[in-house]
């Protein structure tokens, strides 16, 4: 049902690392999507949330650091 809808979290909301890990791996996933269908246009533009939401962040441990690199960084080299 609409009313079991809940929206998304907006960048500026996610505080903690486990919350602006998930947001980031759901639009790398939703990119992956994108570039599956050939949509590489839309794919970058998922792929850059998934990188922005990290920008702001220097307070992240060397673990969470390695994880963004293994998992979101990538990213960056299909996006440039």
């Amino acid at each position: 049902m609409l009313s079991d809808f809940e929206a998304p979290k907006e960048t500026w909301d996610l505080h903690d690392f486990k919350d602006k890990i998930e947001y980031a791996l759901q639009r790398k996933t939703d990119g992956n999507t994108f570039f599956t269908k050939g949509q590489t246009d839309m794919a970058a533009k998922k792929y850059k949330k998934a990188l922005k939401v990290f920008s702001y962040d220097g307070n992240m441990s060397d673990e969470e650091k390695s994880k963004v690199k293994l998992e979101v960084r990538l990213l960056w080299y299909f996006v440039r």
